[in-house]
């Protein structure tokens, strides 16, 4: 009786191995994706111990979960500071020209990047739609919240001479002053001015190269020549042009 168990036993082991050695024809994924890299074939030998692959043998498949997507974000180290978590962000994407997705900031790196001086940040964007492959590149928004005591003028209000970068004004009496900035952000047309200007000049758009300090000048469809414009609330752009009966040099 024993013996029989024995043997009974013995077959039962048998039969375990073989379903163990079934087994493992089977891969079983550790969440829902999509295969996104197939790097093997059937009938080829797979050596578990094989040293590749990060010590646990070769990769033979690549599995992507994109019903969430992450996209990742290098941010210059000079607009860093208003990232936070919690901000929205529109992507763009070549493939789709006319569609914008969106996006939420998750986290970030916390530190800047040596090489590169930017910071690391990590955005989630839902894809139901399956619309958001692995691997694409998008072109990423982020409305960056501004200070509203930095002044916005345009690029082509700048000067470039010996003296560095320099904005020519409309002061008391229409004369012309020329005061030197400093620059922060370039936003494309415009560009942060960080110190040098105040919310009140009046900034002259594209000035002549022969314009200098003391100048008098008239404001287009401008009757009458004004005084100081001290009270406005934010700086303006002021056309102007040589007034033809008293320039001074």
């Amino acid at each position: 009786m024993n013996s029989a168990k024995a043997e009974v036993d013995a077959d039962q082991g048998e039969v375990d191995r073989v379903d163990a050695m079934e087994s493992y024809k089977k891969i079983v994924a550790p969440f829902d994706g999509v295969v996104t890299a197939r790097e093997t074939d059937v009938g080829a030998l797979i050596n578990a111990g094989s040293g590749t692959g990060g010590g646990s043998g070769p990769e033979l498949f690549r599995v992507a979960d994109v019903h969430k997507m992450r996209i990742y974000l290098q941010v210059p180290q000079q607009m860093s500071a208003g990232i936070q978590a919690g901000m929205p962000a529109e992507l763009r994407l070549p493939q789709f020209p006319d569609k914008i997705f969106r996006a939420t900031v998750a986290t970030t790196s916390s530190s800047i990047n040596l090489n590169a001086r930017t910071l690391l940040v990590e955005l989630h964007a839902e894809n139901s739609e399956d619309e958001l492959q692995p691997g694409a590149y998008t072109q990423v928004t982020l409305e960056l919240p501004s200070n509203p005591n930095i002044v916005h003028v345009p690029t082509s209000a700048l000067i470039f001479r010996e003296r560095g970068t320099e904005v020519a004004v409309v002061g008391p009496g229409d004369k012309v002053e020329i005061k030197p900035v400093r620059l922060g952000r370039n936003l494309g047309t415009e560009v942060e001015i960080l110190s040098g200007l105040s919310l009140s000049d009046r900034v002259i758009n594209s000035p002549p190269d022969s314009l200098g300090a003391g100048d008098k000048v008239h404001i287009a469809g401008q009757q009458s020549s004004g005084g100081n414009s001290g009270n406005a609330e934010s700086s303006r752009n002021e056309d102007v042009a040589p007034d033809p009966q008293s320039k001074q040099h």
